[in-house]
């Protein structure tokens, strides 16, 4: 399940005209079709806020009893740059998500929230991340590996692969609220990257990557990624690295896909929601970043206009463990214990 700002503002954002947004979850096998994303097992959830402490004077403050000496509420000549937008403070909930294993392996999930305002207010451009930082009792090396690699992709800066960059996108809300005015702004553009806790384990950290980027259109932009590290020593894992033999687990992956696909056509009373020709474009799967393994098996991950068109959101196929005999045996689930 998503949680606070993320979730709300998902739905903000539906509700001003992503007229696409479709869910559809075949539980343990299969696909799950998603239009807004994956959703989260039950975790430990973050506080709300506390209540000012008894005994602390006045719940509504003049400006001049509560204005810190360095004045948080400044005027327009202190804050305005010049690219006529100002950045807000960074906001971050007060008690991070955190899920524990019982061997200890604990990963926390850091959220923060940025608007970027025009001079009159206007919020122009809102960022969002959910980032994991993992902890790994007695292999500290192999946590801060994996945490060092989930920071050196940092959302929407000028080498991450999940969206435009932030500066580049307040230049165009910038543009694009000049051109519309305060009256006719639709609402603020979106920049929202959440990771979510895939497997968990001995052998493996995994994590999903969902990634949405909206700026003013009829519906957002997403990517989803997967990435798989190595609990023993924080490497990331390849499609090479889990599989016994990379070309027959490639057919496999292959010949399940097409009959998922098939599956779904067969159930359509409208037709064929794939492109045509979309079979072949099945058989450069799964690519790398695109799978990852969950607690229910090898998930595939296929992107919207991949195979069919924005009404058919994004794709999350899965092979059971039971059926992914294509895996080392470190990696499948009965082999765990090994």
């Amino acid at each position: 399940m998503r949680n606070g700002i993320f979730y709300l503002t998902a739905l903000m954002v539906c509700a001003l005209g992503m007229t696409a947004c479709t869910d559809g979850k075949k539980d343990g096998e299969g696909v799950r079709q998603e239009g807004s994303g994956q959703e989260l097992p039950e975790t430990v959830r973050a506080e709300e806020p506390q209540e000012a402490e008894d005994g602390q004077e006045g719940t509504a403050q003049t400006q001049e009893e509560t204005a810190p000496e360095t004045d948080s509420v400044q005027t327009q000549e202190e804050t305005a740059p010049e690219t006529d937008s100002v950045q807000t403070q960074e906001e971050t909930v007060p008690e991070a998500e955190v899920i524990r294993t019982d061997s200890g392996l604990e990963v926390r999930f850091d959220e923060a929230e940025q608007n970027y305002e025009a001079e009159d207010g206007t919020v122009l451009l809102t960022v969002q991340t959910r980032f994991p930082v993992v902890t790994i009792p007695g292999r500290e090396q192999a946590a801060e590996a994996i945490n060092r690699y989930v920071r050196s992709g940092q959302a929407f800066q000028s080498e991450s692969p999940t969206g435009p960059p932030v500066e580049e996108t307040l230049s165009w809300a910038e543009e694009d609220y000049k051109t519309r005015g305060k009256g006719m702004w639709p609402a603020a553009y979106l920049l929202y990257e959440m990771y979510w806790p895939g497997r968990l384990d001995e052998n493996v950290v995994s994590f999903g990557l969902e990634s949405y980027s909206y700026m003013g259109g009829a519906h957002p932009n997403m990517v989803v990624h997967g990435f798989v590290f190595d609990t023993q020593t924080g490497e990331k894992l390849s499609f090479a690295d889990v599989v016994e033999d990379v070309d027959a687990a490639s057919e496999t992956v292959v010949r399940f896909l097409l009959e998922e696909t098939a599956k779904l056509d067969e159930s359509m009373e409208t037709g064929s929601i794939f492109f045509d020709g979309y079979e072949e474009t099945l058989q450069s799967y799964p690519k790398e970043d695109k799978w990852y393994l969950g607690e229910d098996g090898f998930h595939i991950f296929i992107d919207t206009y991949e195979i069919a068109p924005y009404v058919a959101g994004n794709f999350d196929f899965v092979i059971p463990y039971g059926e992914a005999d294509f895996l080392r045996i470190k990696f499948k689930k009965e082999g765990m214990d090994d």
